[in-house]
């Protein structure tokens, strides 16, 4: 029966058909097999980089001298430059003669959302003056809009002859341009892959200084603005550190992963594009850039500012949708027409002084020059201020048209060693106090009453009095807007009337962490002590719960599990012993012992007064090899126990939510690990 059915199919497929008519499968060429891979490449080498165009040439070879294949194949082949040979030969080879463009979410069965469309091609030979006709039922998200928008669609036509003459030969049913490309006045380049972000990128703020590690970072914004995606640090060491170690492990596996690609654009003028989704556009900054963001660099200087018009003008976004429709676009940006004349004459219009110098009013910029006065957060700058913080241009860090600064004045109202109590202790006057003063000088002459509470309405709290905004929603917000890795931390008892100290995140250091615990909190112990002899009322409850606070910090302290610091990047020779945190390594893994703490409040904030969004889940992508003698947690295939002795086979899988005694810690430095 098997060989009778093989024979049957040999029969089948050495015909010829009128009509062959499938859904072929996808597979791009980096994802199949060798064998595969060689057999494609060896028959129909043109449609290689694709399972589903290998399967299209293949259905012609099924077709009889005047047959047709119609198919239903994804869409990027229509544009993407790395098909461009295809194209060239189908444009050639048969009669384009109708194609049916659907977008996402065409399939009736769960698929992943990319963009396909349908095809029917001719086996008679191609005429450059023929026409190719086609529907774009691009809209709707179901199969029914899908459905519908085919039925009712414009059907539109294009000649061969414009798709073989169009540069690339792009295949498109919109009306093609006969303006120059813009490749003809740029150059392109992605960014730096880190293949590891949570360990390479960090927010700026999360470290005080950059030093030697750090180079700023550029990254994607949500909408079309001229100074943005400014927040970024990137873990560049010159070069010359563990960053390019990695990328050298990486490309030991044959280069996945992480790649230094663009620079070659450092220090140049350009424009930034976030190319997912909704593409936008900011003024390039000369730093390095991630691989979310392309950078456009004119050949010419002179053009930049027709340059940024054009591409923060609708027309660009709408001519790249043109011919590449796919969530990520890359190589179709610079594919698009750009008419220097008139771009040039719409710039003289719109910027006829030229853009504007590099600015920001928004703290989480690195351009903010880190005073409260004219800050879109007003009372967020100031209380960091209060604490201690400096933005980069306060340090030193000068960008290209944007110096660095020099005091403002308000230096003096800085704390000196980070912690500032909301309630008077320590011979310290109250939070609410200082912040007053501070933000008295800082808007003189026109601080007021009326000041203060306009400034409070803005943040869209409902307290009244600065009191009652820095106990209950200061942190919340603080979090929100520095996404989820504050650098002031507001550490409490549980208590509404109970012991509160904000502590500015980079001077925590262990002897910091043992000043708010022995005399900030000590003081306000002995304070309540004294109270609740006296039998004041409330006086115990708040020596209690200051007393089950300080137990915590004293457990932070000391670090045992869960109240350890835990960096998966590092050997267990070189884990943190109790409460030494490195700030390099981020907010987000030296937060956790904080966060793990007995809670006092909200479920999962621990000894913080509001919980931020931080997960310490595995982390993507894997890690390349490592001893098992010094990460065993990169030997588990499931998250590791406490124990962590590591399994019989390295998985590279990027645990974060693994704990380490300090014994164990000690014996492996003891022994020279």
């Amino acid at each position: 029966m098997i060989a009778e059915g093989l024979a049957k199919a040999a029969e089948i497929l050495s015909g010829k058909f009128t009509l062959v008519a499938t859904n072929v499968p996808y597979l791009a060429r980096g994802k199949q097999e060798k064998q595969l891979r060689d057999h494609i490449e060896k028959f129909f080498d043109v449609a290689k980089n694709e399972l589903a165009t290998a399967c299209l040439l293949r259905m012609m070879g099924f077709a009889s001298p005047r047959g047709s294949a119609a198919v239903v194949l994804p869409q990027n082949w229509l544009f993407q430059a790395s098909y461009q040979g295809l194209r060239e030969y189908l444009l050639g080879q048969y009669k384009w003669v109708f194609s049916g463009e659907l977008g996402v979410k065409a399939f009736s069965t769960p698929m992943w959302d990319f963009n396909v469309m349908l095809l029917t091609l001719g086996k008679e030979s191609s005429n450059s003056n023929d026409t190719f006709f086609g529907v774009q039922a691009i809209s709707g998200t179901t199969v029914e809009a899908k459905t519908k928008s085919l039925k009712n669609s414009e059907i539109k036509s294009v000649t061969i002859h414009q798709l073989q003459t169009n540069p690339a030969c792009i295949v498109s049913l919109d009306e093609l341009s006969t303006v120059s490309l813009l490749s003809e006045f740029v150059e392109y380049s992605n960014g730096i892959q880190s293949g590891d972000s949570n360990r390479f990128c960090f927010a700026f703020w999360e470290v005080p200084e950059r030093r030697r590690i750090w180079e700023f970072q550029q990254i994607t914004v949500s909408s079309n603005v001229i100074d943005g995606g400014l927040h970024n640090i990137f873990r560049w060491e010159k070069g010359r550190g563990d960053f390019w170690n990695f990328v050298t492990e990486k490309l030991g596996e044959g280069g996945q992963g992480a790649w230094v690609r663009g620079r070659e654009f450092w220090g140049a003028s350009g424009v930034a594009i976030s190319s997912t989704g909704q593409i936008t556009v900011a003024r390039y900054a000369g730093t390095t850039w991630n691989d979310s963001t392309i950078v456009l660099r004119p050949k010419n200087d002179s053009n930049i500012l027709p340059l940024w018009v054009y591409l923060s003008s609708s027309d660009f976004e709408r001519n790249v949708r043109q011919i590449d429709k796919k969530l990520n676009v890359r190589g179709a940006l610079t594919k698009v027409p750009f008419d220097l004349p008139h771009w040039r004459r719409v710039a003289a219009d719109k910027y006829p002084n030229g853009l504007p110098k590099p600015h920001s009013d928004d703290p989480t910029q690195w351009l903010f020059n880190g005073h409260p006065k004219g800050s879109e957060q007003p009372l967020q700058v100031a209380i960091a201020r209060l604490l201690g913080y400096r933005w980069p241009r306060q340090t030193g860090s000068e960008f290209p048209d944007c110096p660095a600064v020099g005091p403002d004045g308000l230096e003096s109202y800085a704390d000196a060693d980070g912690i500032v109590c909301l309630p008077p202790i320590n011979r310290e006057q109250p939070a609410a106090a200082r912040l007053r003063n501070l933000l008295a000088a800082a808007f003189e002459p026109d601080w007021s009453p009326s000041r203060e509470r306009d400034l409070l309405a803005a943040t869209g709290t409902k307290q009244t009095n600065l009191e009652d905004w820095l106990r209950d929603a200061f942190f919340g917000q603080h979090c929100k807007l520095f996404k989820n890795r504050p650098f002031i931390w507001h550490i409490w008892d549980g208590r509404k009337d109970g012991f509160h100290a904000l502590v500015n995140y980079h001077r925590l250091d262990h002897a910091t962490l043992q000043k708010l615990t022995y005399s900030y909190l000590g003081d306000w112990i002995r304070q309540q002590d004294a109270d609740a002899k006296a039998d004041r009322p409330g006086a115990a409850e708040r020596l209690g719960a200051a007393q089950a606070l300080e137990a915590e910090l004293i457990k932070i302290l000391e670090g045992e599990p869960p109240y350890d610091i835990f960096i998966r990047w590092k050997p267990i020779q070189e884990q943190p012993l109790g409460w030494q945190p490195d700030l390099n390594d981020g907010v987000r893994l030296n937060i956790r012992p904080f966060m793990l703490a007995n809670n006092v409040g909200r479920l999962g904030a621990g000894i913080l007064r509001f919980k931020p969004n931080v997960k310490w889940d595995k982390d993507r992508g894997k890690e390349p090899y490592r001893e098992k003698a010094e990460y065993p947690w990169f030997w588990h295939t499931e998250e590791p126990p406490l124990s962590c002795p590591g399994g019989p086979d390295f998985t590279g899988h990027r645990w974060n939510n693994v704990h380490l005694t300090i014994a164990r810690k000690r014996a492996v430095r003891n022994n020279g690990g």
